[in-house]
């Protein structure tokens, strides 16, 4: 969001299907314009066309001005190598406006912010033989000198706990090894008093969880 969100140019471009003007479009047709183009996949191209719309709208429902006429058009132009007018921009600072109006809904819906961390590694788990992203491992630029605290895990599970001084790759989750609980309880209470001190708006939520595990403030 950050480098999004301090982009500037003449004109910044959102590209989307066309839905101005007599030209007919459709998903196939987007699909075909950017395989052809030499950098995406078939089934990437057809997942980005047809969700082309539905992501711009959304945009468009929480604020970013992008423009149209008096019959309610959202006006395209060419951009290069593009046999139709699918590009539309809000001018100089489009991506400024969409972190800003993005920031303000995910503001509006109590999701947390974490400032301060550098992605640099993805997390992934095999299910029914099929690889999936499960969370990202990140740098805490703030800590970074502390070999206890350098690193946090964002994961898509409920929890994960990891020995990066044997386990660099975050591959095995100990959180249910017997051996573990002990420093496992301990974190969660660590966490507790952070989330207590912040004001965080899951609070409740890590409470009841705790509450769930059985542990209890010392």
């Amino acid at each position: 969001m950050g480098t999004s969100r301090n982009t500037g140019s003449d004109k910044q471009t959102y590209y989307k299907m066309t839905q101005c003007g007599s030209e007919p479009d459709s998903v196939r047709k987007m699909a075909k314009t950017l395989f052809e183009g030499g950098c995406v996949d078939g089934d990437i191209a057809m997942a980005e066309a047809a969700g082309s719309l539905r992501a711009f709208y959304h945009l468009v429902d929480i604020g970013v001005p992008f423009p149209f006429n008096k019959s309610g058009e959202y006006v395209g132009y060419k951009t290069d190598h593009d046999p139709l007018k699918r590009g539309i921009s809000a001018g100089p600072l489009t991506s400024k406006y969409m972190t800003e109006c993005l920031e303000r809904q995910a503001e509006e819906r109590g999701i947390p912010f974490f400032d301060g961390y550098q992605a640099v590694r993805l997390l992934t788990e095999e299910k029914d033989g099929k690889k999936r992203a499960a969370g990202i491992i990140a740098l805490n630029k703030q800590k970074a000198a502390s070999p206890d605290e350098r690193y946090a895990v964002f994961s898509a599970c409920r929890e994960e706990f990891y020995d990066f001084s044997k386990d660099p790759d975050a591959l095995n989750n100990l959180i249910d090894e017997p051996d573990f609980q002990e420093q496992i309880q301990d974190f969660r209470r660590r966490l507790l008093t952070f989330l207590e001190e912040s004001e965080d708006p899951v609070l409740p939520d890590f409470q009841r969880f705790l509450a769930e595990k059985g542990c209890e403030r010392q």
